[in-house]
């Protein structure tokens, strides 16, 4: 059990709030929630608070987030700046909370060290008050981290497999859309009218430098996050913006043109999707998706 002294002030108002907890339970993808549902999570903190007499105060959660930072994850964030000395913060296992060690590492000390929580990890038997625990946490962080890396990797092999056999993979390319009821890409229409333009300076002889503050100057740059799902804050074409377009749409055929062009791998994409949609037969393939990072 931890011995650890506060304050005077500290430790009456820890005293005041040990019967409380809060939980918080997040899952990155449709995948995960047939492993460790958010459901499952949920009831898991309730049993726990029953068992041990405390008031369950509320459950944070964050549905289809990322456990790589804490950027938009709105309700961990509610839950850091509502939590209270002495409270008792359930979670269902230590990457539900983080997948980088140094944040989580930060998190216990914040929390555990400083405010006098008891933090507790339900599936992996982790309780703060115990000894040894702090190693035992670092340790599952580490081990979150170190899997958090293995599917990016995944990740990464699928997308240049898929990429060499001409597939569209995980955002639509510059001039297209995905549908979110189909997930069919079809064409974004500013997007394409942008494109014919640089295709058309591209032909006069136009540099790309050039190309690029043209764009600029007439605010094209929004363009840029018409198919987007976390939008820039002030977009911009750069040169480099420009040469990647006119390269993958074939304008440019050099070494660094790409084997098949923009046009090509989104009805790839599409005969894909709809062959799953229609269940007809496909050459058996990983869904990148699938591995996306937890």
């Amino acid at each position: 059990m931890s011995t650890k002294k506060f304050p005077k002030k500290l430790q009456d108002e820890i005293d005041a709030n040990k019967n409380f907890a809060v939980g918080y339970r997040r899952v990155s993808d449709e995948k995960q929630r047939e492993r460790a549902s958010m459901e499952t999570q949920k009831a898991e903190m309730e049993k726990y608070c029953r068992d041990n007499s405390l008031k369950l105060l509320k459950v944070y959660e964050d549905e289809c987030m990322s456990g790589l930072s804490y950027e938009n994850r709105i309700g961990f964030l509610q839950m850091i700046k509502d939590i209270k000395p002495g409270y008792f913060i359930l979670t269902f296992e230590v990457s539900r909370l983080n997948r980088n060690t140094k944040n989580n590492i930060d998190l216990w000390d914040d929390l555990v060290e400083k405010k006098g929580c008891t933090l507790v990890s339900l599936s992996q038997g982790i309780d703060s008050r115990n000894k040894g625990s702090g190693l035992v946490f670092g340790i599952q962080s580490l081990l979150a981290k170190e899997e958090s890396d293995k599917i990016s990797d995944r990740v990464k092999s699928n997308m240049n497999r898929l990429s060499e056999e001409g597939q569209l993979i995980c955002r639509p390319a510059f001039g297209y859309k995905r549908d979110p009821l189909t997930r069919l890409l079809e064409p974004e229409t500013e997007q394409q009218e942008v494109i014919k333009l640089m295709e058309a300076w591209h032909l006069c002889g136009v540099p790309m430098s050039q190309i690029a503050n043209r764009l600029n100057k007439d605010d094209k740059g929004k363009v840029l996050n018409n198919n987007k799902l976390k939008p820039t804050a002030d977009p911009k074409f750069h040169t480099s913006t420009v040469s990647i377009i006119l390269h993958n749409y074939h304008f440019i055929k050099d070494d660094k043109t790409p084997k098949f062009p923009y046009p090509e791998r989104v009805a790839n994409w599409n005969v894909r999707i709809l062959s799953k949609t229609n269940n007809i037969p496909t050459i058996k393939e990983e869904n990148v998706q699938d591995d996306i990072d937890e």
